[in-house]
């Protein structure tokens, strides 16, 4: 491989919290965004169907007015409370080793990390609510921080866990698999 290319990427892995991404292959990554997706979607279903009934009842549809149905149903905070809630399942991720299981990466980074989003988030969230943030451009801008944050936190231990796992993927089963189908082969009479 290329120095220029080798050189960050040796710097790169070493990193803490984003490091071990590097040791993933492209189907753990794929897997893990889908469990991301499907839970994203499924655990924000009210604002989801909050958009849907603002962006219907306004008539025009074009991206302007999605975006702002969208903006209009995450103004009060909404963003804060689901990035804490994304990120509590870490603390389990990161403490609950399965049978098997190699010890998770970087641990200690998403431990910190997880807790210090949570306490601004909820401290964030509070402050706005009491009014003592009243420009609602700058707190919906910290909103939508904190939640990529979390969405990429949550995004990364899920990641982790999946590679730590023994055998869960299906290439890995499938190898599994057929070193057995050899092994049995080679012992028929």
């Amino acid at each position: 491989m290329s120095p220029w290319i080798d050189r960050p990427r040796r710097v790169l892995r070493h990193t803490p919290l984003v490091g071990h991404a590097l040791d993933c292959g492209y189907n753990e990554h794929w897997q893990s965004l889908l469990e991301l997706i499907v839970g994203l979607f499924g655990s924000m279903l009210p604002i989801w169907v909050g958009t849907f009934v603002s962006f219907a009842k306004a008539g025009v549809f074009d991206w302007q007015h999605l975006h702002n149905a969208f903006s209009a149903n995450v103004i009060g905070g909404e963003l804060f409370i689901y990035a804490a809630a994304f990120l509590a399942p870490i603390y389990w991720i990161i403490l609950h080793d399965p049978p098997g299981a190699g010890e998770f990466p970087s641990s200690l980074a998403h431990g910190v990390l997880t807790a210090i989003v949570m306490v601004f988030a909820a401290l964030s969230f509070e402050l706005q609510r009491s009014g003592q943030i009243t420009d609602p451009t700058v707190i919906h801008k910290l909103a939508i921080w904190f939640f990529w944050v979390a969405l990429l936190l949550i995004y990364l231990a899920t990641l982790y866990h999946n590679h730590r796992l023994p055998g869960r993927l299906p290439e890995v089963i499938r190898q599994d698999q057929n070193q057995f189908l050899t092994e049995y082969r080679g012992h028929r009479p």
